[in-house]
């Protein structure tokens, strides 16, 4: 029987078993190191105590050239293990306390609605500082936390689920920005997407949209569920439309993803709150092969 043990490194409790199973051999470590160094200078002491039997005298030790190299290298064997594991607390600090929160994060490609930027199985790095120096762009491929409608209407789609049951953690998307506050965007069917008025050149995706957004050539709103199947889906959308337009608001993002006809996206579920994005995909690290930087 094989057990395979998963591990959710986003969940802060790893970190501190991890940082505590690793101070736990140190001081293991630096215990045995001390009852080792203790034991030669008890033998020593015993061999230079008078007996009250005998004459005061005092026998010199006996030193053995051989035993003292074998203890010195006993001594260098546990200073190597502390100074690794001494090492290592650091570096779990460092990560888990600075790096990961709030500098760089590593994640994993599942699907394919990303290709034929990221491939299912990518591994990939996210700059989670950069929209702490700026507001997203235009282009800008970014991982947020998939808002709870997405969810939802996933559950939704696949479990006929209403309401729908909040995950216990967070799950992350990856799309590309397509629309920050103030664009005016238009989705026509086996054309593209319109950005304030202009068709976007996008070498990027795979293919054309199979679908208009934000509504229909006779202006009926498009939503992916009729609002009896999914009540409230319509407030997702209604205020965000002008026209034949999505107008993007302060605080929201239109993002799509470069699969255009298999993507969980803006067009699906709304428009995403800027709080929820986690961070920049920068640079795709696993498989060697796609090794690079992400446009």
């Amino acid at each position: 029987m094989v057990i395979m043990l998963q591990l959710n490194f986003d969940d802060p409790g790893v970190a501190v078993a991890l940082l505590a199973i690793i101070v736990g051999l140190r001081l293991a470590v630096y215990v045995v190191e001390r009852m080792k160094r203790r034991r030669p200078a008890a033998a020593a002491a015993q061999m230079l105590t008078p007996d009250d039997s005998t004459e005061s005298t005092v026998s010199p030790v006996a030193f053995s050239p051989a035993s003292h190299l074998a203890d010195q290298s006993e001594y260098s064997f546990y200073r190597i293990v502390a100074e690794m594991l001494d090492a290592a607390i650091i570096a779990v600090i460092l990560v888990f306390g600075i790096v990961r929160p709030f500098i760089v994060q590593a994640f994993f490609i599942p699907s394919d609605s990303m290709v034929p930027t990221l491939q299912t199985g990518d591994k990939l790095l996210a700059t989670k500082y950069t929209f702490r120096l700026r507001s997203p762009r235009l282009g800008d491929v970014v991982v947020f936390h998939a808002p709870s409608i997405a969810l939802g209407l996933l559950q939704w789609e696949k479990f006929h689920v209403y309401p729908p049951q909040p995950p216990a953690d967070p799950v992350d998307y990856v799309k590309r920005v397509i629309g920050v506050p103030g664009d005016h965007i238009r989705i026509e069917d086996h054309v593209g997407v319109y950005l304030n008025g202009q068709l976007l050149q996008e070498p990027y995706v795979a293919g054309t949209p199979d679908y208009n957004m934000p509504t229909d050539n006779l202006g009926n709103l498009q939503i992916p569920y009729d609002y009896e199947n999914y009540p409230g889906i319509e407030n997702y959308f209604k205020p965000y439309v002008q026209g034949k337009e999505f107008v993007v608001p302060p605080g929201r993002l239109f993002v799509m993803g470069d699969n255009r006809r298999h993507s969980h996206d803006s067009h699906y579920w709304g428009l995403l709150p800027q709080k929820e994005l986690v961070g920049k995909v920068s640079f795709i690290f696993w498989p060697l092969r796609r090794m690079g930087f992400v446009h």
